[in-house]
């Protein structure tokens, strides 16, 4: 005789918290979020288009560095940015709606970020449109 078959379900239980939250309004803070937004952005792309410049040049190099993330880090910026701003920046380059729509606010940075990679994968170069309205539509985690 075998053994019974057990199975068992974990079902995640969602609860909320209903508890009155008191706010205390900061509306000049908020203001001055919503109106620096564009210079945010557009300072995103300038990093993003120097440093596909200096990864194209191989200025990094003059700087004794292996690679412009390196050169990145020793100026003081994250690898991780770095990273992210220099395929941005080659993906500017390679498909120039993609800058409009960020401008526009249609893609959020965030997300010009998120498929920069496969907007520079040749293979997919006919699907970029269809990147592109995905960026528009979807999350970034998602994407």
């Amino acid at each position: 005789m075998s053994a019974p078959l057990v199975i068992v379900l974990f079902v995640p239980v969602i609860r909320s918290d209903h508890r009155a939250i008191r706010t205390r309004p900061e509306p000049q803070a908020h203001d001055r979020i919503v109106r620096r937004l564009d210079a945010w952005v557009r300072s995103e792309l300038r990093f993003a288009r120097d440093f596909a410049r200096l990864e194209a040049s191989s200025t990094w190099a003059e700087w004794g560095c292996a690679s412009v993330v390196e050169y990145g880090t020793r100026h003081g910026y994250r690898a991780a940015q770095v990273r992210r701003w220099a395929s941005l920046g080659k993906a500017l380059r390679a498909v120039p709606a993609l800058e409009s729509l960020v401008l526009e606010q249609r893609v959020p940075i965030e997300h010009a970020e998120a498929i920069a990679p496969v907007l520079l994968e040749q293979k997919l170069k006919a699907e970029r449109g269809e990147w592109l309205d995905l960026a528009e539509r979807t999350s970034a985690r998602r994407l």
